[in-house]
């Protein structure tokens, strides 16, 4: 279902996706991205995963799609930069996207 809505919202916001594929610089070079992943799911729960990397932050699903949180980290430390998506709710947006993410976003 996510898959479904990621790709509706790509074709209909004209959008390309940038998701790094297998051997990108998403990861440090001393880091797999199961290590990474598996830093990601400890540090903000288990539904929450990688989805890609721009001008140096990593931006971190949190099953945006059906509400929960979109955040932008900082690679190293997964410090949060900008809490968007589903933390929205209610009027508690912070810098959504982050002015450092020069990446489109859908």
């Amino acid at each position: 279902m996510k898959l479904a809505v990621f790709l509706t919202l790509i074709v209909l916001n004209g959008c390309q996706a940038t998701i790094p594929q297998r051997g990108s610089k998403a990861t440090s070079p001393s880091e797999s991205e199961a290590e990474r992943d598996q830093r990601i799911r400890q540090h903000f729960g288990e539904p929450c995963r990688f989805e890609r990397a721009c001008a140096g932050l990593w931006g971190i699903d949190c099953d945006a799609a059906i509400d929960g949180p979109y955040y932008y980290v900082e690679p190293r430390s997964l410090e949060i930069i900008s809490r968007c998506g589903g933390y929205c709710m209610g009027g508690h947006c912070e810098d959504c996207p982050p002015r450092a993410w020069t990446c489109s976003v859908y």
